[in-house]
């Protein structure tokens, strides 16, 4: 994201030998999330090695046993790996055709990381949150969690919180000059609705960053088959070329795919 406002919380991190200071964020994920793929993983280890002495004519079982249980341990390793704070990021993407500074729209906001993310990059351009707020995992829907980081991050003066249905906002047309949503829409089962009310609320030639999960090894190692409920980037480009958006430009941060769109007219 191109921008020559380099604010003071940038500032300070540079001058902390060019690292970011630790907040201590909390974005809600649970014990049972944190820990469940490991703990499994050695159950399914102690099976494959029970299978081995029980099964000796049935070394394909043995070996079954063993990928599934690596792969548990390698899902867990990526899981802990995306809790950490060098992981609230976004691509170095250009995300305003423009020299604007009108508000940004965080479709999907959740318990804060992007919206973090965002307020490092943009200036002091104001974010628009907007979310549910009903995950059942997370206390108060996420929304308690989402106050305190960004009272922790320093930007609550510039982050107006929206409850709301990302496929239904009630937001005026040509409200945004931009808007970001980060594996928000691919949990989603109305996709294209959301997408066209994203276009709906952006400016002429307003830009969507958008950052999804596709099948892929990192999705397998989390979910196993069930990574086959995303869909494919193909289906994503079509997705975004019925909405009206213009691909610009698309890639991978942090194992999940983006995609930089522009709205047409």
């Amino acid at each position: 994201m191109n921008n020559n406002t380099t604010t003071s919380t940038e500032t300070n991190d540079i001058m902390n030998n060019g690292e970011n200071v630790k907040k201590g964020y909390y974005f809600g994920w649970s014990p049972i999330a944190m820990n469940m793929h490991w703990i499994a993983g050695i159950i399914i280890l102690f099976a494959s090695f029970m299978a081995f002495h029980l099964l000796p004519n049935f070394p394909p079982v043995t070996v079954l046993l063993a990928m599934i249980s690596t792969m548990l341990f390698v899902g867990c390793c990526f899981i802990r790996t995306t809790v950490k704070e060098e992981f609230i990021t976004l691509p170095y993407v250009d995300l305003f055709s423009q020299n604007s500074f009108g508000p940004v729209l965080d479709v999907g906001c959740g318990s804060g990381r992007t919206t973090i993310a965002l307020s490092k990059v943009i200036g002091e351009r104001p974010i628009v949150a907007l979310d549910r707020f009903d995950a059942s995992y997370i206390q108060d829907g996420g929304k308690t969690l989402f106050e305190k980081n960004m009272e922790k991050a320093g930007i609550s003066n510039r982050v107006q919180i929206v409850n709301g249905n990302a496929e239904n906002m009630k937001f005026e047309d040509g409200m945004f000059d931009a808007a970001v949503s980060t594996n928000v829409l691919d949990h989603s089962q109305q996709k294209l609705e959301i997408l066209n009310e994203i276009y709906r609320v952006l400016k002429p030639e307003g830009r969507l960053l958008l950052n999804v999960m596709v099948p892929n090894l990192f999705t397998f190692a989390i979910a196993g088959p069930l990574c086959l409920v995303f869909i494919k980037k193909s289906a994503w480009r079509d997705l975004l070329g019925k909405s009206g958006f213009k691909l610009l430009d698309e890639g991978v941060v942090n194992n999940c795919t983006y995609f930089l769109v522009e709205k047409t007219s």
